[in-house]
């Protein structure tokens, strides 16, 4: 015959593996290629919430068959007029509304640079009243500091998982935070179900 011969050594096959992450895999392998990042910024006016505005980054899925999961949010906060952390001033991440109308177009970068795949999602921010319905269920909040980027949902924790029509966003909440700019960066994936792993 022809082909690869199997080792065995002490009475035992030989076999190896390679691990990689779930997000390397979906980018890399040619029937996915899905993988995303998406950012929104804001600037930061005082009194601003995510219910009258500050929709730092909003995502609904729009796919009809592929699920939207999150692999990675990032935060930060540039040029804040304060020390921080305030207990007024914090990140809110959560999900619950569904767009309508309004806000800035965000266009998700696919990571795979060899596919021409784009994310079927609607991506906004605002710092004006936003079109959302429904109501915000907040899952998580952060109180940032002054500088450095933090991750607000860990890398590779896949868990977060958008059927179509489901949304998630991240808002900021100034409170006596007067300037400055807000960030927030998602990496995510649209992946058919049994293809989670």
């Amino acid at each position: 015959g022809s082909g690869e011969m199997a080792e065995v050594f002490d009475n035992r096959l030989r076999t190896f593996a390679v691990q990689d992450s779930l997000m390397n895999h979906i980018s890399a392998e040619a029937e996915h290629q899905t993988v995303y990042d998406a950012f929104g910024t804001i600037v930061i006016n005082s009194g601003v919430t995510g219910v009258s505005g500050g929709v730092v980054l909003f995502v609904q899925n729009n796919d009809p068959v592929r699920f939207l999961v999150v692999d990675r949010i990032y935060v930060q906060i540039a040029q804040p007029a304060a020390v921080l952390p305030l207990q007024s001033t914090y990140f809110s991440v959560g999900f619950g509304r569904t767009y309508t109308s309004g806000g800035t177009v965000i266009t998700p970068v696919n990571e795979n640079r060899f596919t021409t795949n784009v994310a079927v999602v609607t991506a906004v921010n605002s710092t004006a009243l936003l079109g959302l319905t429904g109501t915000f269920t907040e899952s998580m909040r952060f109180y940032p500091q002054n500088g450095p980027v933090f991750e607000i949902v860990p890398q590779g924790a896949d868990s977060i998982i958008l059927t179509r029509g489901n949304s998630i966003e991240v808002d900021f909440n100034s409170g006596l935070l007067g300037s400055g700019v807000a960030l927030a960066v998602m990496r995510f994936a649209q992946i058919l179900p049994g293809h989670m792993g």
